[in-house]
């Protein structure tokens, strides 16, 4: 284990994990709380979206508005935390950064987990899958998770999505708590990954000033695939749900402009941009 408690993945069959918590935005917060004005759920960034059409946007370095943070939860029982997620960032100038911390006393005070520097540990528009273990830390009942962008304006991105909690190696009786597992059955096995899929998907003419047809290259004959189509300025302009081993064929009625499409398909998903003149 590292000094500054970042370690490995639980790799002790004996020290199994129980999924605590699991969000993608989709249907709301769920244990996770708005910081402020630099932070956001959104479909408006649909595009920067890891799966759906939800994910949290935070932006320049405002303290808690420029975070998401957890309610307290209840960690006494667990001796080590695994959390993973997803994110990409946009215009992140060279070392500006965010952080994962944690707080024992309820959000008073915090220390920092890990760091993200842009131009060492990410770039601008890449997709990153993280992996975080946290221990050598005393849980407590009114344990808090927190997510927090470093970086120096209004226009400076990071896109977290898909935020999975594992807690890891019991060392006491859970207390009683209104913040539970969202599934204590679920157990993961050592060095079990979170798989992200993609699919490949195949748009033309682009430009047009008529139609655009879809093509996705699957080997999922039976599941139909949706496609949701939003204008620049994050307004759901089209949506269906179509046969995946067809040619799919949208767009006379849009006007012209650029937009933003995301396809899905049991949870494999591809974005794209398309113009109309």
């Amino acid at each position: 284990m590292d000094a500054d408690g970042i370690g490995d993945v639980c790799d002790d069959t004996n020290n199994p994990c129980t999924v605590f918590d699991t969000n993608d935005f989709e249907s709301g917060w769920g244990i996770w709380n708005d910081g402020g004005s630099d932070a956001r759920r959104s479909s408006k960034d649909f595009y920067y979206a890891n799966t759906g059409i939800y994910t949290v946007r935070l932006r320049d370095n405002s303290g808690q508005a420029s975070s998401i943070y957890t309610d307290d939860l209840d960690l006494s029982a667990y001796s080590s935390l695994d959390v993973s997620f997803s994110f990409t960032a946009l215009s992140m100038e060279y070392n500006e950064d965010f952080f994962l911390e944690v707080s024992t006393d309820g959000g008073s005070s915090y220390s920092i987990i890990e760091e993200w520097n842009s131009g060492t540990e990410f770039v601008n528009n890449t997709r990153y899958n993280e992996t975080v273990t946290i221990s050598g830390i005393n849980f407590t009942d009114e344990t808090v998770l927190r997510f927090r962008c470093d970086a120096s304006g209004n226009k400076d991105y990071v896109y977290i999505d898909d935020v999975v909690i594992n807690a890891c190696g019991i060392v006491s009786s859970s207390k009683e708590s209104g913040k539970t597992p969202s599934d204590s059955n679920a157990i993961l096995e050592a060095n079990d990954d979170v798989e992200i899929y993609n699919i490949d998907v195949k748009s033309w003419p682009n430009p047009s000033n008529y139609y655009f047809n879809v093509k996705i290259k699957t080997s999922n004959t039976i599941d139909k695939a949706e496609i949701y189509v939003f204008d620049v300025n994050g307004r759901q302009v089209h949506y269906n749900r179509f046969d995946a081993t067809k040619v799919y064929q949208f767009g006379e009625e849009l006007e012209g402009g650029v937009y933003l499409v995301k396809v899905i398909q049991a949870g494999k998903q591809q974005s794209m941009r398309l113009v109309k003149y």
